[in-house]
């Protein structure tokens, strides 16, 4: 017989044949394993130290999971999709566009807000999706737990959908290390637009925006302070553009007045194209 270091509760070997018969384990209050079915169950968690060797095959659909902080700012359910705090130890936040595969990761139970719970980072893992099929690879959406699906593979993919998803969730296969040529990669970051106004959010993971208004049109920044991408600017259309930024700081660089030769900061005239990129604390021309 081997017992628990922590409990002492008989365990039956593999090898026992019922030698008592109807013998039982007392696991819980009245909770019973019987010695003939080769196995006790504990109904809490228990840590197991030991080396450990398995000769046949081990079916996970939890991930490799370990506890973090819920930093989110709401409780977390099992498949929401986050990333990795890069201001607090072991604790994770809402992702944001197209993070980075290695720091992306999925609740595996629920967790309160601010409270600690069980992420994974690898393995298979029902996990949020929309706008996915089979075999597509997956990728972060700003603000949300949901991942979308994309059919080429990007610095951002952090897992493979492995089935047709059924009630918004489908087993993945969690940072297969999927990476794509150099043309795939700049697959789905360009956006050209006609529109008067043009949000920041519209811009989320986009590092190449075409302007083809024939009128005035003003084109939102994401706020610099939290941004690393470049994001060029092209005035394609007959209308000036007049690039903003959330948060309302000073934009540098610009076409240059025919008149007078001024530099016009914050000013794109049709035909001309300027690639912004922030420094910390606000965009600059380079």
């Amino acid at each position: 017989m081997r017992t628990t270091p922590r409990h002492g509760y008989l365990l039956p070997e593999v090898t026992d044949d019922d030698p008592t018969p109807n013998a039982v384990v007392r696991d819980s209050f009245c909770d019973t394993s019987t010695k003939s079915d080769n196995g006790t169950w504990f109904n809490f968690n228990e840590t197991i130290v030991g080396a450990w060797t398995f000769a046949g095959s081990i079916k996970l659909q939890g991930g490799i999971a370990t506890d973090f902080v819920n930093n989110t700012g709401a409780a977390r359910s099992p498949g929401d999709v986050v990333m990795l705090d890069p201001n607090v130890d072991q604790s994770i936040i809402m992702p944001s566009a197209v993070s980075a595969s290695a720091k992306v990761g999925v609740v595996t139970e629920p967790i309160a807000a601010g409270a600690i719970g069980r992420v994974a980072l690898d393995g298979f893992v029902p996990t949020k999706v929309t706008g996915t099929t089979r075999l597509q690879y997956l990728q972060t959406q700003v603000n949300s737990v949901i991942a979308v699906g994309t059919t080429n593979p990007t610095a951002g993919s952090f897992g493979i959908a492995l089935g047709t998803p059924s009630g918004g969730l489908v087993l993945a296969y969690l940072h297969p290390g999927a990476t794509g040529d150099p043309e795939s990669m700049y697959r789905g970051t360009t956006l050209r637009s006609a529109n008067a106004t043009v949000l920041s959010s519209e811009l989320a993971g986009k590092l190449f925006f075409f302007g083809n208004r024939a009128s005035a049109q003003t084109v939102n920044l994401p706020d610099p302070t939290i941004t690393e991408r470049p994001i060029e600017v092209a005035c394609e259309g007959s209308g000036t553009i007049t690039v903003a930024v959330d948060g309302g700081s000073t934009v540098f660089g610009g076409s240059v007045n025919q008149v007078n030769g001024t530099i016009q900061h914050g000013t794109i005239v049709p035909g001309d194209a300027f690639t912004y990129k922030s420094n910390g604390v606000t965009w600059r021309a380079v």
